[in-house]
C-alpha cells in the first residue's frame, strides 16, 4: 500500500501487536486491538504505528523465528468475531479474564488455549458449504497457504518436531504436496480457514487505521526458520550448509551465531526474486511502510559452517577469497599456507592446558613427522564435532581454543577467508615484518573486491525489493556497517536507523555523539528499540557525566534534567528535544511516550523490556503494556500532551 504522506516530517510509536490488550483481548494483543490503539494515536498526532512482525512462530515467542514468511499467526485472531463463536463463549470470557489479570503475556499458554479452541470453532463453522467454498477459493488465490497448511499439519502429526525428523515428507518432490492438500483436505483446511479469518480481521483493522490517518509499518526479517514451510519446500533457495549471524564484536568474542540458513542468491535470482516478490507482495496487503531488518545481510551476511558454534569461525557471504595460488606467488610457501589455514598445536600448549591428562587428547590428533607439534584429525571438522568426542571440560575447551586458533579459514579448494581473529593468532603471530606487510596487502586488495561485490549486491536486491510494492521502505542498518551501504541507502531513498545513544561519529577522537538535528533526512530516529530497555532504563543505570553528554551534545539541551530518576518532567524535556530532529521519521516506542506518565508505567523499568538479545528466558517477548488501549482511549490528557510536543517540536515539510 502507498504511503499516506509524502515528504513531510512524521512521528510514530512502535508497539508489538502481542503487547497491546483490551476488554476483547483474549491472552494477548489481537489484530482488532489495532482499532482502538489507532485511534488513540490519531488523537496524539501519532501518523504512523509500527509493530513486529506477526508471522506464524508456533509455540515460540520470538517473531523473528517463523514457520512460514507468509502465513500470520494465529495467536493474533480475535476469536468472538469468528462464525460460530458462540460454540466457546465461555471459554473465550474465562480468557479475557485470566489475560487481564496478568501483567505479562503468557505466550505459550495463550497459543495452546487458543487452538484448541479455534479447532472447536472450525469444526462447526466448516460445515457451512458457503464458507467452506469461500475459503478454498481464497486458498486458490494464494497458493503459499497450500504448502503451509500441509506443512503445519505434518508438523503437528509428527509431534511438532523440525521436518528434519518426520516419518516422511521429509524432501517433498514436485506435485506431492498439492497431493496431500487434496488427499487430506478435511484436515489442511483448518490451517486454510484460519489464515482467510486473520486476513480478514487483519486488513479490517488496517482500513479502519487508514481512515484515521494512521499508517501501518511492518517488519519483515531478512532471514528465514529452518524449520520453516519454506525451507522445507524450496530447499533450492538456502544455503543449509551455513548459518546466519554476526562476526565478533566489543560485546561478544564470539560473536552471533543466530542458526537461521543463508539464501542461495543466484538460485532466487533464477527464478525472477518470485519467492521475495510474492512475500513482499502479500506484505503490502496490510502494511503502508516496513521495515527490513538487518539490511547489512542484502549486501553481506555473515555465514558460519554448520558444523561450527562459534560465530568467530565465519566469514562474509560473498566474499573474494584469497587463493592459494596468489599466496604463494606472495612469497608464501605450501608448509606457510599449511601453517596459516590449519590449527597447529605444541605438545608444551597441551601439558600446561591439561596437566597430567594431557594424553586424552592424543586420540584426536596427528602428529607432524616427529616434531613436538599437532594437526587436528581430519575427521574433526569443527567445533560440534570436537564436543561430539565426549571429552573432559577441560579437554573440550583446550580442543575448542586450539580449533578457532587460525589466520585463514578454508572455504572451497586452494581457497580461504581471513580470520576475523587472523591478527591474534599464533600463525601471524610467527610472521617477520615483511611477511606482514605483504600479507596485509593481499587483504587489502580483497577487502576492496569484496565491497564492490557488496555494494553491487545490496542495491540490486533492494531495488528489487523497493520496486515490487508501493510500500515505503526503511531499514535497520545497524552493526558493523560497509562503506557502500548508506550510499545505496541514500541512492533508493531508503531510511536508515539512528538509535541517539548510538549515533556517534565513531571516526573522530572521543567518538562525539551526532547531534539530533543533524541526522540525514532519509531517516528514522527514535530513543530505543525492542532489542534494548526503554529509554528510562538506560537514563536510570547510566552515570551522571553521561547523561549530561548525551543530552548536550546528542540532544542539544540548554537545560540538562538533574534528577537520575526519570521523572515525568525529565521525560517530557527529553521527548521534546528529540522530536526537534531533522529524521523524516521519528518512531519512539509506546514505553517512552508513557513514561510521561507515572500511572502508566511500572516502577522497575527492566519490566518494559522487550527483549534481551543473547538470552533465553520467560520474560523475553512478554511484555504488555500497563494500560489498555481501553484506558489510554478515554485519557484525554496525555494524547493532548504528546500531540502538543510534536506540534511544538516537529517541522512541518521538509
Amino acid at each position: 500500500m502507498r504511503f499516506i504522506r509524502e515528504d513531510q516530517y512524521l512521528t510514530g510509536v512502535a508497539v508489538p501487536v502481542s503487547a497491546l490488550h483490551s476488554s476483547e483481548s483474549c491472552g494477548i494483543g489481537e489484530f482488532s486491538d489495532l482499532v482502538p490503539f489507532s485511534t488513540w494515536c490519531a488523537q496524539a498526532g501519532l501518523a504512523v504505528l509500527q509493530i513486529l512482525p506477526v508471522n506464524d512462530t508456533g509455540f515460540e515467542s520470538s517473531p523473528y523465528s517463523a514457520l512460514s514468511a507468509f502465513a500470520l499467526h494465529p495467536v493474533y485472531i480475535r476469536l468472538q468475531s469468528l462464525p460460530c463463536a458462540d460454540l466457546a463463549v465461555k471459554e473465550i470470557r474465562e480468557m479475557k479474564k485470566e489475560s487481564a489479570d496478568s501483567p505479562r503475556v503468557n505466550f505459550y499458554e495463550t497459543v495452546r488455549k487458543k487452538t484448541a479452541l479455534l479447532k472447536r470453532i472450525f469444526a462447526e463453522a466448516i460445515k457451512d458449504r458457503q464458507e467452506r467454498d469461500k475459503v478454498l477459493a481464497w486458498a486458490g488465490e494464494n497458493g503459499w497457504v497450500i504448502t503451509y497448511a500441509v506443512y503445519s499439519l505434518l508438523k503437528e502429526k509428527n509431534g511438532f518436531a523440525s521436518w528434519k525428523e518426520w516419518k516422511s515428507m521429509t524432501s517433498p518432490q514436485e506435485g506431492e504436496i498439492d497431493q496431500y492438500w487434496i488427499k487430506h483436505q478435511g484436515e489442511v483446511l483448518y490451517y486454510a480457514w484460519v489464515q482467510y479469518h486473520l486476513e480478514e480481521q487483519f486488513t479490517q483493522a488496517v482500513k479502519t487505521m487508514e481512515k484515521a490517518g494512521v499508517a501501518l509499518k511492518g517488519d519483515i526479517p531478512i532471514l528465514m526458520n529452518e524449520d520453516s514451510a519454506d525451507v522445507w519446500s524450496r530447499r533450492q533457495l538456502f544455503r543449509q550448509e551455513f548459518r546466519a549471524g554476526a562476526p565478533p564484536d566489543f560485546y561478544t568474542d564470539h560473536g552471533q551465531n543466530w542458526g537461521f540458513p543463508v539464501y542461495a542468491w543466484e538460485a532466487h535470482k533464477a527464478d525472477g526474486y518470485a519467492w521475495w516478490k510474492s512475500r513482499l507482495k502479500q506484505a503490502d496487503k496490510f502494511y503502508h511502510a516496513y521495515r527490513i531488518d538487518h539490511v547489512l545481510g542484502f549486501f553481506r551476511i555473515w555465514a558460519t559452517p554448520e558444523n561450527e558454534e562459534s560465530a568467530s569461525m565465519g566469514h562474509y557471504i560473498p566474499y573474494s577469497c584469497v587463493t592459494k595460488s596468489e599466496l604463494e606467488k606472495g612469497g608464501f610457501s605450501e608448509p606457510r599456507i599449511t601453517w596459516m589455514s590449519k590449527p597447529h598445536i605444541y605438545t608444551y600448549e597441551i601439558k600446561k592446558k591439561l596437566g597430567s591428562s594431557w594424553e586424552e587428547v592424543l586420540p584426536h590428533l596427528e602428529r607432524i613427522g616427529i616434531e613436538e607439534l599437532f594437526l587436528m584429525k581430519q575427521d574433526l571438522r569443527g567445533s560440534r564435532d570436537i564436543r561430539a568426542l565426549g571429552l573432559s571440560k577441560p579437554a573440550e575447551d583446550g580442543m575448542l581454543e586450539w580449533n578457532r586458533n587460525l589466520l585463514f579459514i578454508p572455504l572451497k579448494k586452494d581457497s580461504f577467508s581471513p580470520a576475523w581473529h587472523l591478527r591474534r593468532s599464533r600463525a601471524y603471530e610467527s610472521l617477520n615484518h615483511e611477511e606482514k606487510e605483504r600479507l596485509e596487502r593481499i587483504l587489502k586488495t580483497h577487502e576492496t573486491k569484496s565491497e564492490q561485490e557488496w555494494e553491487k549486491l545490496g542495491e540490486n536486491l533492494l531495488r528489487i525489493l523497493k520496486e515490487t510494492t508501493e510500500m515505503f521502505v526503511c531499514a535497520e542498518d545497524l552493526g558493523v556497517v560497509p562503506a557502500c551501504v548508506p550510499v545505496v541507502l541514500e541512492k533508493l531513498r531508503i531510511l536508515g536507523l539512528k538509535i541517539c545513544y548510538w549515533a556517534k561519529d565513531y571516526k573522530q577522537p572521543g567518538e562525539p555523539y551526532i547531534p539530533v538535528t543533524a541526522y540525514p533526512y532519509q531517516t528514522v530516529c527514535t530513543l530505543s528499540v525492542h532489542d534494548t530497555g526503554p529509554f528510562r532504563e538506560w537514563w536510570q543505570n547510566a552515570k551522571q557525566e553521561d547523561r549530561i553528554d548525551f543530552c548536550r551534545n546528542s540532544l542539544m539541551m540548554n537545560r540538562i534534567p538533574e534528577d537520575p530518576s526519570y521523572t515525568k518532567k525529565t521525560a517530557e524535556s527529553i521527548l521534546r528535544a528529540v522530536l526537534k530532529t531533522s529524521s523524516r521519521l521519528c518512531i519512539l516506542q509506546i514505553q517512552d511516550f508513557l513514561a510521561l506518565k507515572s500511572e502508566l508505567r511500572p516502577e522497575n523499568p527492566e519490566e518494559e523490556r522487550i527483549n534481551t538479545p543473547g538470552t533465553v528466558n520467560e520474560t523475553n517477548w512478554s511484555y504488555k503494556m500497563k494500560p489498555s488501549t481501553d484506558a489510554l482511549a478515554a485519557d484525554k490528557g496525555l494524547a493532548e500532551r504528546i500531540c502538543n510536543l510534536i506540534v511544538s517540536s516537529r517541522p512541518e515539510k521538509n
